[in-house]
């Protein structure tokens, strides 16, 4: 069985060599690695132009995005690119998961023991709270699970050919929860829970007033309408719209009683609401110019400094 590993990277140049370490280092090697770069400006595109490296593997196809297009757009690309490879299995997973060794035999043994089911996901280990967690706290082998995370997830190339590739325009967040939701209309997806993939990413409690909170309100919402079917599909959207704009509404009013922000920033955090809201409704998707990485929304600057 081939396997071709898709990984997204942005200006991550560290955690992406640990990344790359670990997938060539794998029991049952691999046939590909694609890496898909985001136009990182961090000097990751120098890392593949030395051939005696470990990203100068043979192995390793490296391709460089003209612009940054998000997790999504990465991962829309790098899919496509897999796909042509001809491989039976991609595996997706970011440039700050880091795999256990035996991770690609275990995901294998799961395809040999459940032969109809065409999605894995390994079992994500991250920090959290002071400790280490895993997705899937058991002791059984497999599970059988609603969605996967591009964090190590394994899926036979001929599904994607039935599919479609994941979302492009999403930008960040939810692409994964679309494509999860997208694969279980053809197939179960099984957790294989001894198979570990550490997800090395820094824990975020609350993004708070962030270009990051626009994209997953406005995700949220698209994936929410386009998977509410079966009947009185109408008025059930109408009440999960009319009972998540009025959350929002109450949270943002309860905070700015409780802490006394600003109300330049109060108003800034309804109009990202809002507007990220109206956008899902609309299916309005792609690169919001407002809400980018690092920049100021509407005069008061991201409060997660990313």
């Amino acid at each position: 069985m081939d396997i071709c590993a898709v990984v997204v990277t942005y200006n991550r140049k560290e955690l992406l060599k640990q990344c790359l370490r670990a997938l060539l280092s794998q029991e049952t090697p691999l046939t590909t690695v694609i890496i898909m770069d985001n136009a990182s400006t961090d000097g990751t595109e120098e890392l593949f132009a030395q051939p005696d490296s470990v990203e100068g593997h043979t192995l390793v196809r490296y391709m460089r995005l003209e612009k940054n297009l998000g997790g999504s757009g990465g991962f829309h690309y790098g899919f496509r690119e897999a796909v042509g490879t001809q491989c039976d299995w991609l595996l997706v997973l970011d440039d700050d998961a880091i795999l256990e060794p035996d991770f690609c035999t275990r995901m294998l043994m799961a395809a040999a023991a459940y032969p109809d089911t065409e999605c894995f996901t390994g079992n994500v280990k991250w920090f959290s709270k002071g400790s280490w967690r895993l997705t899937q706290e058991t002791t059984d082998a497999y599970s059988e699970v609603e969605r996967v995370t591009f964090v190590g997830a394994m899926i036979k190339r001929s599904l994607v050919e039935r599919i479609g590739l994941p979302e492009r325009d999403f930008f960040i967040w939810y692409d994964d929860t679309e494509y999860s939701m997208r694969m279980r209309e053809h197939t179960n997806i099984i957790s294989v829970n001894e198979a570990i993939a550490v997800h090395m990413q820094k824990e975020e409690v609350d993004v708070g007033l962030s270009w990051k909170k626009f994209y997953g309100m406005r995700n949220y919402v698209i994936v929410r309408l386009k998977y509410t079917k079966g009947p009185l599909k109408c008025l059930r959207k109408a009440l999960f719209l009319f009972g998540y704009t009025i959350r929002f509404l109450a949270a943002c009013v309860v905070k700015q009683l409780l802490l006394g922000r600003s109300i330049r920033k109060f108003r800034v955090k309804l109009s990202l609401g809002m507007t990220a809201i109206l956008h899902g409704v609309r299916n309005i998707q792609g690169v919001h110019p407002l809400y980018m990485p690092g920049r100021p929304i509407g005069g008061v600057y991201d409060e997660t400094k990313s």
